[in-house]
């Protein structure tokens, strides 16, 4: 679909005295995955359009493969479903983010790229079980333009690679899952993942029940358990709609005795989640959201920012086929470090999704945890994520990026641990 195209249908909804924005997604996948000793090739293409008319403060909404008139009489005549709403507005901003590190040519033919990281897998399997491998590379042109003047367009590559494996002896272990998520094939660590896989499918063949014999013992969180239960559950919290609607434990101005810092930073080159703008088309920017132990901002975008006149953020983040939400980009952990390695280290959480996200209670298990003797079967977390972010005592120095969290292992103490 060409730019006139687009300009048409804008065009045609300022004839009418309506708004229009819309969304052009463009992605395409190649994937190599081995399961049970076979190995599969697939290349996937997905190219969709997200349409929204806004007149006399109601919101229209459609979505398809292609932009056309029928598309756009879609939106018009959800229009009349709606309600009046002075936060149905679009945005515009004329600055412009030009981001290095997000879009890797090699992603274009990644194949060979891909075959050599299933072989590197393949390389450890007299060492653990592998249940399934997956090397995936691709790239999304996305493209917003709206009638207030906003033309915001990008392309961005993505990269994960990674491994579900147990151990199988006397006893099955646990699955243990482990990936390398980039924008660049040369910043995929491969030997850290492999390091990974078999370090602690070695500690689950000696698991030991946990047994609580201290008053206070520290827990020492890796970055991807940090990336499971605290990016959650912090998540939930910071968004300008769940403080609009009261459904957060996190207060402005909250203090935490940690002097913790939270930042959301797109603009970091080649981590997953850098972009140059958010799914409004505004251009990235980076939000301290705790700060020297401060709760500084909620995450927002357009509409939220509207209805609680707050600051918008440009946190917008959404598919073709929604709406935008509000989401974190990579989130940046900041505070005071620690050295030592006495705790016991929990790297997988289990049932963080049946935590009550209003009040930042949860109750998760462990299944792959560790301490300085070996591993234990099963842990049992419970606490509350303003209490867990009050009472940390520290991060490591090896910080990494996983997946959204960019930071050390986190230690926190106090935790309610059986």
């Amino acid at each position: 679909m060409s730019k006139e195209d687009l300009d048409y249908i804008i065009n045609k909804a300022s004839k009418e005295n309506a708004e229009a924005e819309i969304l052009h997604v463009k992605i395409k996948v190649y994937e190599v995955s081995k399961e049970k000793n076979e190995q599969h090739g697939m290349a996937y293409e997905e190219d969709g359009y997200g349409l929204r008319i806004i007149k006399n403060k109601k919101l229209g909404f459609s979505y398809g493969n292609k932009i056309s008139d029928e598309l756009y009489e879609l939106a018009v005549s959800s229009l009349a479903a709606g309600k009046e709403d002075e936060a149905n507005i679009l945005s515009y901003d004329s600055r412009k983010v030009k981001l290095e590190g997000i879009f890797d040519e090699s992603v274009v033919n990644p194949i060979d790229n891909l075959k050599y990281y299933i072989e590197s897998l393949d390389s450890i399997s007299d060492k653990v079980n592998f249940i399934n491998q997956r090397a995936v590379a691709g790239y999304t042109t996305i493209e917003v333009k709206n009638s207030l003047g906003l033309d915001s367009k990008s392309k961005t590559s993505f990269i994960w690679i990674g491994g579900v494996a147990n151990y199988l002896g006397d006893e099955v272990g646990p699955e243990i899952y482990e990936g390398e998520s980039s924008k660049f094939f040369k910043k995929i660590n491969i030997d850290n993942l492999l390091n990974n896989l078999v370090l602690k499918i070695d500690i689950t063949k000696r698991r030991r029940k946990f047994e609580n014999n201290k008053k206070n013992i520290d827990i020492i969180f890796t970055q991807k358990a940090i990336n499971e239960l605290v990016v959650p559950l912090l998540t939930n919290g910071i968004t300008l709609e769940s403080y609009y609607r009261n459904r957060t434990p996190f207060k402005l101005n909250d203090i935490f005795d940690s002097k913790i810092s939270v930042t959301d930073d797109p603009l970091i080159p080649y981590l997953p989640w850098s972009r140059e703008f958010d799914g409004e088309g505004l251009p990235s920017i980076r939000t301290e959201i705790i700060k020297n132990g401060t709760l500084m901002k909620y995450l927002s975008n357009t509409y939220w920012s509207k209805k609680a006149n707050m600051e918008n953020t440009h946190s917008a983040f959404r598919s073709f086929n929604s709406l935008p939400g509000i989401s974190t980009s990579n989130l940046v952990f900041e505070g005071k470090s620690f050295k030592d390695d006495d705790g016991i280290y929990i790297d997988q959480v289990q049932g963080v999704h049946t935590s009550n996200f209003d009040t930042g209670d949860f109750s998760v298990s462990a299944n792959v945890s560790w301490d300085k003797d070996g591993g234990f079967r099963e842990i049992i977390i419970s606490g509350n994520i303003k209490d867990l972010l009050n009472k940390i005592i520290g991060f490591s120095s090896d910080v990494i990026s996983y997946d959204k969290v960019y930071s050390g292992k986190m230690k926190v103490s106090g935790l309610s641990i059986a």
